[in-house]
């Protein structure tokens, strides 16, 4: 926990220093949290791509499903020996999504007939995929990438990932639009508790996304009670229950 280490320094705001395990009950909360926090981008991905290229419905389910698999496969490969043992889960990018569409537009142009187009583009897109992963790969081996950390500094890494969400924005604004209240409670309540509560509470540091998520829920919950929101657009905070009125 933060405070003093046996020799006198402080630890900041590290909570587990390496080599020491949080117990079983707070180990599954936050694995919880990191679920949570990775599963909306694990599905949004593949779902963006398959209605890029018009998927049919069958295929787009296998595409989530093979997501989540690799996702968990490359997980497991990185706690091995052949990984860097981060306490972190492997799963997609949206920072790829710009040259996928441009792929996709690409093949689009073509205007091919006599096939399914969607099977060409995610060909074309595997193939890119595959490519770059072998750059990559030579960037991680060759060590070049450490050669150049002075350059790629968290002040370069920050604003690029800041313009990648920005420009995400039109994916995610007509999903929080279905409910703009609730939308904004959660987003407020999750800036506040990891940018302000985190400082003076451990569980506000640990758990910013998990409360901000309870925070959302009881808020939905408290707008059906009372009239606030209709239960027709409360799938996913009212759970309706069947009786024999219903058959």
């Amino acid at each position: 926990m933060s405070g003093q280490e046996a020799n006198g320094t402080k630890k900041g705001w590290i909570l587990y220093p390496i080599g020491s395990k949080p117990k079983w009950p707070l180990a599954i909360l936050l694995g919880l949290q990191q679920y949570l926090t990775m599963f909306g981008a694990t599905v949004l991905i593949p779902f963006i791509i398959g209605g890029a290229i018009g998927m049919p419905p069958d295929k787009l389910a296998l595409l989530i499903s093979t997501m989540f698999f690799a996702s968990g496969i490359c997980t497991l490969i990185q706690q091995s020996p052949l990984g860097n043992r981060l306490p972190v889960i492997q799963g997609g990018t949206f920072s790829f999504l710009g040259p996928a569409f441009a792929i996709i537009g690409m093949v689009a142009g073509k205007k091919l007939t006599g096939v399914d187009v969607w099977q060409i583009q995610m060909q074309e897109l595997a193939a890119a995929v595959m490519i770059a992963s072998l750059f990559e790969i030579i960037l991680g081996y060759t060590g070049i990438l450490g050669k150049i950390k002075n350059i790629i500094s968290p002040i370069v890494i920050g604003p690029t990932i800041a313009m990648i969400g920005l420009a995400l924005f039109s994916i995610g604004a007509p999903w929080m639009a279905t409910n703009w209240l609730i939308s904004l409670i959660t987003l407020i309540a999750l800036i506040i508790y990891s940018q302000v509560f985190s400082l003076k509470s451990k569980a506000f540091m640990m758990f910013p996304v998990l409360l901000a998520i309870l925070t959302g829920w009881l808020a939905a919950l408290l707008g059906t009670v009372t009239g606030m929101i209709s239960p027709e657009n409360a799938a996913y905070f009212l759970v309706q229950l069947c009786t024999h009125d219903a058959f």
